[in-house]
């Protein structure tokens, strides 16, 4: 498993405990550097589109994961959401 996706699952761990991945004491338990940091909000941020949009557009989505999305490289994913415009922000690196 990629850093960045055990960062991603102890955030989601956190907020459905009702804690703040964002908050000092989990930053600092899990040696959060800057980057990881803005890459996880970029990551939550996507995410909450993502369901959003899906709730949405149930058969669009239901379309887009029988595709086999679920096999899919994350950049291939970041790349399909983009087309569907979901944040109207297709770069997510210019901070």
């Amino acid at each position: 498993m990629s850093r960045s996706s055990e960062l991603l699952k102890a955030a989601a761990d956190a907020l459905e405990e009702g804690s703040d991945p964002f908050h000092e004491s989990f930053l600092g338990k899990h040696d959060v550097t800057a980057d990881e940091c803005f890459d996880l909000a970029d990551s939550i941020a996507m995410g909450a589109r993502l369901v959003a949009w899906a709730t949405e557009n149930p058969r669009q989505a239901a379309a887009f994961a029988a595709s086999g999305s679920a096999g899919m490289a994350m950049e291939t994913i970041t790349k399909a959401i983009a087309k569907i415009n979901l944040s109207g922000k297709a770069d997510h690196d210019s901070r």
